[in-house]
């Protein structure tokens, strides 16, 4: 059991394999998994999208359908992830405390963004990066 899980730990960090393996579908896939789902944090997301280019490059895969088809999944991604924590974003408000969660840290956090996101916006948008 172990080896297998260490077979596939292995298999998906090999970014180079799973693009030649998985082709653009794969990427696509990988980058709306991130964006949209919770389940997303461990996938290789920057150095899949690095070796993705560099096999466009090289005409393995087509650059203008990994930018178009890329930047939809993340587009769509995004939108879904925001649907989900708008619709269970709101019943975190109800749940009772436990060994995890702790709504005095939700209701921080709101008052954290609500008091600095706006500020932050105005000051990006005056001096962008």
């Amino acid at each position: 059991m172990a080896n297998w899980i260490q077979h596939m730990v292995h298999n998906l960090y090999d970014v180079r394999g799973l693009v030649q393996w998985g082709g653009l579908f794969l990427v696509c896939a990988m980058v709306f998994v991130e964006t949209g789902l919770f389940v997303g944090f461990f996938l290789p997301g920057d150095s899949l999208l690095v070796t993705a280019g560099v096999l466009a490059s090289t005409h393995a895969l087509s650059l203008f359908w990994l930018l178009a088809l890329v930047t939809l999944c993340a587009i769509a991604g995004d939108q879904l992830g925001y649907a989900i924590g708008r619709k269970a974003g709101q019943t975190l408000y109800n749940r009772p405390d436990s060994r995890f969660f702790k709504k005095r840290h939700l209701e921080r956090a709101h008052a954290f963004y609500e008091n600095t996101v706006p500020r932050r916006l105005l000051w990006r948008g005056l001096f962008p990066s």
